[in-house]
């Protein structure tokens, strides 16, 4: 994995939520890639949380792609057994450095994403919601 220079807010505040360290790499690399500053037109990519008995299962679609020069947003919806529910859950694009995207009310969106990032490369990112052990799926950048 490339990590880029230049690309990380040194302004964001410090966060600790313990990882592995392939799982900090990949967040290093999506904490570049969402949450900053906003693009006009930008289009909303669709993503669902499954749950089971209050804990992030899964994701569908289990891969997001989005597009970089359309400034794609990404809108996170908490579901368990088919129905929307009102989880609350965090988004952790680097557990170090910036801050969590929350859905307290079971959807959470990010700002679009940033021009100027590396495309074509597939970027980790963390689920965690409670207790319950964290999910790393993956956002494809294109």
């Amino acid at each position: 994995m490339n990590i880029q220079a230049g690309l990380i807010d040194p302004t964001a505040t410090k966060r600790n939520v313990g990882s592995t360290l392939g799982r900090v790499l990949g967040a290093v690399m999506v904490a570049a890639v969402i949450g900053l500053p906003a693009i006009a037109h930008a289009g909303t990519k669709n993503v669902q949380i499954n749950f089971s008995n209050g804990c992030p299962t899964s994701v569908t679609p289990a891969t997001i792609d989005a597009s970089e020069s359309a400034g794609d947003k990404i809108l996170w919806t908490a579901v368990e057994n088919g129905a929307p529910v009102t989880t609350a859950f965090d988004i952790y694009f680097d557990p170090f450095v910036g801050k969590a995207i929350s859905g307290s009310g079971g959807t959470a969106q990010s700002q679009p994403i940033k021009r100027g990032v590396p495309v074509n490369v597939t970027y980790k990112y963390t689920i965690t919601s409670g207790s319950c052990a964290p999910l790393d799926p993956w956002i494809r950048v294109r």
